[in-house]
């Protein structure tokens, strides 16, 4: 409903002008029954899995968290790719792929058998981020404690958020020579999971514990 809402409030707004114009009291009585209404509790519609204003506040601030994150932990020729597209903001020197396709033309204009148009139901295959060179897959970003992090079964980088023991976990999707020496010789900024480092690149921080597969 995002995309009418200006619609809607136009609509209100003429409606509004146009009782004042014609009653008072009427304008007085609707005015009383909007507040009435407005006072009902809010029912999320969950079949498309509609979230509270707390909800995507929350994601809000954890992608901007990571994102301030990549900007200083990356190089500047890094590709990541996230279904969080507004990452884009906080790494401006990085190249951003839309998982989701919002932001994306190829993505975006794929065919989806049974679904009209409409956003966060399109997602780019794992073939067309390879295509892209995506080094580093983020999807919805996931946090978790650098000391314990939540391993996959294919290459993983954890990026630390900060001082305390919080990382966030991506997929290393398309290793470079430069990029796996970058994070080999940095373990004070990242942890490596199934990631081979050089002998001359340092070495790399390991978790003591072994933690649950996702």
């Amino acid at each position: 409903m995002w995309e009418y809402w200006p619609v809607l409030v136009a609509g209100a707004a003429m409606g509004a002008f146009e009782l004042l114009r014609r009653s008072l009291a009427l304008t007085a009585l609707a005015l009383a029954a909007s507040l009435a209404l407005a006072r009902t509790p809010v029912v999320l519609e969950m079949e498309h899995g509609m979230q509270s204003v707390q909800e995507m506040d929350g994601i809000a601030q954890r992608t901007r968290l990571v994102g301030v994150a990549l900007n200083t932990a990356l190089p500047p020729d890094t590709i990541i790719a996230t279904r969080a597209a507004g990452m884009a903001y906080f790494p401006p020197g990085l190249r951003v792929i839309d998982q989701w396709g919002l932001n994306d033309p190829v993505v975006s204009h794929s065919p989806v058998p049974g679904i009209r148009t409409r956003g966060h139901v399109k997602q780019a295959s794992r073939d067309y981020l390879e295509a892209r060179g995506v080094n580093l897959e983020f999807g919805h970003p996931m946090l978790c404690r650098c000391s314990q992090p939540r391993k996959q079964t294919q290459p993983n980088v954890f990026i630390r958020l900060g001082s305390a023991d919080e990382c966030v976990r991506s997929r290393y999707l398309t290793p470079t020579a430069e990029l796996t020496r970058h994070f080999c010789s940095h373990p004070e900024r990242f942890v490596l999971h199934l990631v081979d480092c050089p002998a001359t690149a340092g070495p790399t921080t390991a978790p003591a514990a072994d933690d649950a597969r996702q």
